[in-house]
Parts: C-alpha cells; sequence; structure tokens
C-alpha cells in the first residue's frame, strides 16, 4: 500500500515534515523528541472505528518551526483500510514559540464553520477542509499544537495523482474527529 498523502500539521504550513512512510528513519544522536503519549494511541483508535496501526506513535525531531523541537505522530485505518485518522503533536520550547509555530502552520488555512468545535480545544482551535479527503483540527495548548485529522478517502489519497477526488466528511465522521481532537487535547496536557 502507498503512504497516503495525508496532510499534517507542518505540511499545511509548507515546512519539510517528515512523510509518514519516512517515520521509520533514526533520529539523530542528541535530537529531542516528543513523548509518543502526546497522540493518541491504539486502544482509544480502535474503539474509535480505527483498529489497524499504519504508523504506531513515534517521536521524532522537528525540521520544522523555530524554537520547537519535535513531534510525534500516529496513524491509523478503519477495517477496509478506506478511512484513516491521525493524531500528530508539535512540541515547542514555549508557549510562545507555539503562538508564532501556529500562526505560521495556520496561515492561509481556511477554516471550515460547519465542523462544530468544542470550547475545551481553547479559542485558537480551526477545523478545515483545506486538504480534503483529509478534514483537520489543529489548536494550541500551551507550549504544543495538537492535530487529529480523520483522511475520508485513503484510496485516493494514496493515489500519485494530483487531483484527488474530495469524499465528504460524514457527520458521523465529524464526531469522530472532534472527540478525537478532544482525547488528543487531553493527552497535551501530561
Amino acid at each position: 500500500m502507498r503512504t497516503p498523502r495525508i496532510r499534517r500539521l507542518a505540511s499545511l504550513a509548507g515546512l519539510s515534515a517528515l512523510a509518514l512512510g519516512a517515520l521509520g528513519m533514526a533520529v539523530p544522536a542528541g535530537a529531542a523528541t516528543a513523548p509518543t503519549t502526546y497522540v493518541l494511541h491504539a486502544p482509544y483508535a480502535s474503539k474509535a472505528g480505527f483498529p489497524i496501526v499504519y504508523t504506531a506513535a513515534k517521536s521524532s525531531a522537528n525540521p520544522g518551526p523555530k524554537n520547537c523541537t519535535a513531534q510525534v505522530e500516529a496513524a491509523y485505518l478503519n477495517s477496509s483500510k478506506t478511512v484513516g485518522l491521525v493524531s500528530q503533536a508539535l512540541v515547542c520550547k514555549t508557549s510562545a514559540a507555539a503562538t508564532a509555530a501556529f500562526k505560521e502552520v495556520t496561515k492561509g488555512i481556511t477554516a471550515d464553520k460547519a465542523i462544530s468545535l468544542p470550547k475545551s480545544l481553547g479559542a485558537t482551535a480551526v477545523a478545515t477542509a483545506a486538504g480534503a479527503p483529509e478534514y483537520t483540527i489543529v489548536w494550541q495548548h500551551g507550549s504544543n499544537i495538537g492535530y487529529t485529522g480523520v483522511d475520508t478517502d485513503v484510496p485516493a489519497s494514496s493515489s500519485e495523482s494530483s487531483e484527488v477526488p474530495a469524499a465528504p466528511l460524514t457527520p458521523g465522521q465529524a464526531k469522530v474527529l472532534v472527540a478525537a481532537a478532544v482525547a488528543q487535547n487531553a493527552l497535551l496536557g501530561k
């Protein structure tokens, strides 16, 4: 199976993030890493309807925004391998660094008002369909940036074609996306 073109928070800003398929690369000696507890894990994903671990939670040095030291990511698929769930965190040295990175990450993306965001994600939270067929929520939590996405059409996202038809986000998938973001937000505070 090809690696899905899943838009992660770093790619939203056009930064050079590690691709899902490359997450197995070794982290350079002495590089900062993020706790893998900052992202959703297999038991949560399975209960949410994504029992297949596509990429287990893995931390890597962050090549992106200034004063952000690491990123961690996990990705899961539903049983039919057609819908994916992505959870990612960007770890910054300070809240100010995270605020600057968040502004960079969200610059130019259009908020999707159809996805109702809970207050628990904070005032910075943004939901977007800009990467459809991947629908995402990005938010800042202290010195971290959280990102949760649902890819509604993994086979189309896996294609090398640059024209991927956008599969609409169903109401059920929207609930999963919001619930996953809330669950991940709780992990960012640990």
